[in-house]
């Protein structure tokens, strides 16, 4: 809303609020049992170039207060936690930063760290399918959702209709999303709701200008322009464009026949499109997200285009990008 935005502008402090919900169905609310530390929620594909085909896993991090053994008796292991985070003393929104399953809970005596996952997590594991090959990428898209018990986010998709013929054998059930989102052009990553999407680079859509830096961003010193795609797989690889700066993606679902169509999907969207890198930390924005193309500037006020890869929320500090 715009009051939220007016205070996010003023300065105004963020505080997490966590709503918790034990195993055996019990809950809690942390918010001042959050202690100054490491708290932080990390949403990226830690990618070291354009990620393309990425499976994204978002984590977060909370020090809980545990000075008066209040918690000893308890097992986090398996606990949920739906993060937010909220101006203290105030009606406008909560913005929602998802839900998160502990794996990590640690316990230091007066301090409980927990690391939680998103449903992402579920994916970590060998792929199956009692399915019969060959199947549609859609069909066996909804069959690995239904498998993990990853909740989807969609009733089709634009490519989804490609025929799978084969499927490499001890790969994870997340190695198989990444390469389906990749043949749709995108990354996947799971909602603040807890669904699946395969969310696409927009570089036509209004994007956002970021002025709010604690110091001048690092930006790359000239810009990046994608020259060129290159799809392969374990036996061939296709080149559309020209050498530059290509994007070089394998895929093991994609039969031999299937590199130039895939690779021309991926051209269609990404082909020319010009950009900048960036690194640097803003004050408090729990706005921003991975997979947003934002203007940012440098310390003359020039615009440049950045797609945003990875993020990471300070609880009580700055968001770096």
């Amino acid at each position: 809303s715009a009051a939220f935005r007016e205070l996010l502008a003023a300065g105004e402090p963020l505080f997490a609020e966590v709503a918790v919900t034990y195993p055996d169905g019990s809950t809690d609310t942390f918010d001042e049992q959050i202690m100054a530390g490491e708290n932080n929620i990390n949403d990226g594909a830690e990618s070291s170039s354009f990620p393309i085909g990425a499976a994204l896993c978002k984590s977060v991090t909370l020090s809980i207060d545990n000075s008066d053994e209040q918690y000893k008796d308890r097992d986090f292991y398996g606990t949920k936690l739906h993060a937010y985070l909220t101006f203290r003393d105030s009606k406008v929104e909560k913005v929602d930063k998802g839900v998160y399953t502990v794996t990590t809970p640690e316990d230091y005596g007066d301090v409980i760290v927990l690391t939680g996952y998103d449903d992402m997590y579920k994916a970590d594991k060998v792929y199956s399918t009692a399915l019969p090959l060959p199947q549609t990428l859609f069909s066996l898209v909804q069959d690995a959702c239904q498998t993990t018990g990853i909740l989807m986010g969609f009733s089709s998709m634009e490519h989804g209709n490609l025929i799978i013929r084969s499927i490499p054998e001890g790969i994870t059930f997340r190695t198989f999303l990444a390469w389906a989102a990749m043949i749709e052009c995108a990354n996947a990553r799971i909602d603040v709701k807890g669904y699946l999407q395969f969310v696409k680079w927009n570089f036509t859509a209004t994007a956002p200008r970021l002025t709010d830096f604690i110091d001048t961003p690092t930006l790359s010193a000239s810009d990046i322009t994608i020259t060129g795609i290159k799809v392969k797989n374990k036996s061939a690889d296709y080149l559309q464009g020209v050498e530059g700066y290509v994007l070089e993606i394998e895929n093991d679902l994609l039969e031999n026949s299937d590199l130039q169509t895939v690779a021309g999907w991926l051209c269609e969207a990404l082909l020319s499109r010009t950009f900048r890198s960036m690194e640097g930390e803003l004050n408090n924005d729990p706005l921003i997200e991975f997979g947003d193309i934002v203007y940012s500037c440098d310390r003359r006020e020039r615009e440049y285009l950045t797609p945003i890869t990875d993020v990471s929320y300070a609880l009580a500090g700055g968001t770096t990008v």
